[in-house]
């Protein structure tokens, strides 16, 4: 999909209707993806780290990407 400024703006609104369950799903969807680009080489550690912290703060989550990380460092 080509992302004009119409098209930008049918995503947004798009966005704010689904409800934070479904955001947070998508947010993992988004991440699981970036995780494979990851562990497959397709993209390097920096890039992954900049896409992911994009994709995090564009879609308001640090507080779930902190918890996750907590949680990591439980497991360790």
């Amino acid at each position: 999909m080509h992302l004009s400024p119409k098209n930008t703006l049918r995503l947004k609104r798009k966005y704010f209707k689904m409800t934070n369950e479904q955001k947070r799903d998508l947010y993992y969807r988004q991440k699981e993806t970036l995780d494979q680009f990851l562990t497959t080489g397709a993209i390097t550690r920096a890039q992954y780290e900049k896409s992911l912290g994009d994709l995090t703060r564009k879609m308001g989550m640090e507080d779930e990407l902190h918890t996750e990380e907590a949680k990591d460092e439980q497991v360790q």
